[in-house]
């Protein structure tokens, strides 16, 4: 993922002691918000002001994007960016919203994993997209270069950089352009139900089934045990002290205990149960010790689990879960898409109008007949 850190063109920093903003274009507790608060300190220091992180997200980043556009170019507003708002954005709306090189003055950027962007997977969703991703990266490396910014190199010649990926021989430039106009489909996909590692939603997702089906609460809950294939295993249960104990964010989007006892508290878990208040909720805290996790056989599916749930009254439930919510096999579908995007709308800080969610909701369900998707991020756009 790259990051670029940009301010208004024609930028100086200002010298009084005006507090210098952090904007984010995505929301509490994702990549660019975690990024962001991690480097705001430094910046602070460095500047000798107050920096703080200000998160304004929606479409893509582009909210975040032209929010800095209408700031005074004197230094007191940062653009914590990712590649969407600053190539996705422009190249999908047309006319652009902005020129993502030379409406702004970029300061810093960093690659994260820009290897990743390559083709792997015949029939991937991103399967031509992502060539085309890798090449602007770079193009746009060179050209922030030329203007005096420089970042990594891995871009170029890391394992996964560019030539290794797209020019010795390893990749098929037709890849870019075959099978334009034809109909091609992507019909295994899925959709996150829950905003934490997809390793713990086996055990939500049991957790939860068993609640509706028997109709208790998560106080008449005396122990819940959670079989796990051994990778998820690894991932959100292999370490006692940080998974039972998580003290950030982060930690708690990789901690079966807190994602298992929050599903079973608040039936959801989405931005708002990740927040600082959030994590000290002493109904959470108290569920968390009564949640062990087992490994199942490696030879079982490896996102699927099993939940043994015991209630204080001497009950003992069991479930399998070959499919998570969310996968393939156990879909939203559109009811719960509607569901769970009016929970997010909810959480913006400028929060979307009734018939503006609809809007979208209506577009989205009639997307294969739009002719130009920009109407899609139009509607989004406060």
């Amino acid at each position: 993922t790259p990051f670029a850190l940009s301010v208004p063109l024609t930028s100086a920093f200002a010298q009084d002691k005006k507090t210098v903003r952090l904007l984010v274009g995505f929301p509490a507790a994702s990549i660019s918000d975690i990024v962001a608060r991690l480097i705001a300190p430094h910046i602070g220091t460095a500047l000798g002001r107050n920096a703080i992180v200000e998160v304004k997200a929606g479409a893509d980043g582009q909210i975040a994007a032209q929010d800095l556009l209408r700031q005074p170019p004197d230094g007191s507003s940062l653009f914590v960016a990712t590649n969407s708002p600053l190539q996705a954005v422009p190249a999908m709306r047309q006319p652009p919203p902005y020129d993502p090189v030379t409406d702004f003055s970029h300061i810093g950027y960093s690659i994260l994993g820009s290897g990743d962007f390559q083709c792997v997977v015949e029939g991937n969703q991103m399967m031509r997209v992502k060539h085309g991703f890798t090449s602007s990266d770079a193009l746009h490396a060179v050209e922030l270069a030329q203007r005096g910014t420089t970042g990594t190199r891995n871009i170029f010649l890391g394992p996964r950089g560019l030539l290794e990926t797209h020019f010795h021989k390893k990749n098929d430039p037709t890849a870019l352009t075959r099978g334009l106009g034809d109909i091609w489909e992507w019909p295994e996909s899925m959709t996150k139900g829950y905003a934490c590692c997809y390793g713990a939603h086996a055990s939500m997702t049991g957790v939860e089934q068993l609640m509706k089906q028997h109709q208790f609460s998560y106080q008449d809950i005396a122990r819940i045990r959670c079989g796990l294939h051994p990778t998820p295993f690894g991932l959100v249960a292999d370490n006692y002290e940080k998974k039972w104990y998580p003290q950030t964010a982060i930690e708690a989007q990789f901690s079966l205990p807190y994602c298992v006892a929050t599903i079973a508290v608040h039936k959801r878990l989405l931005a708002n149960e990740l927040s600082p208040v959030a994590l000290l909720d002493p109904a959470i805290r108290a569920l968390m010790p009564k949640i062990e996790a087992y490994l199942l056989p490696k030879e079982v599916p490896t996102f699927s689990g099993k939940v043994e749930l015991d209630l204080v009254q001497g009950q003992q439930l069991v479930i399998e879960v070959p499919h998570p919510y969310g996968s393939p096999g156990n879909p939203l579908g559109w009811e719960g898409e509607i569901t769970k995007f009016h929970a997010c709308a909810a959480l913006m800080p400028q929060a979307l109008k009734n018939p503006q969610l609809e809007r979208v909701i209506e577009l989205c369900q009639h997307f294969e007949e739009l002719e130009d998707v920009s109407v899609l991020i139009d509607a989004l756009c406060v």
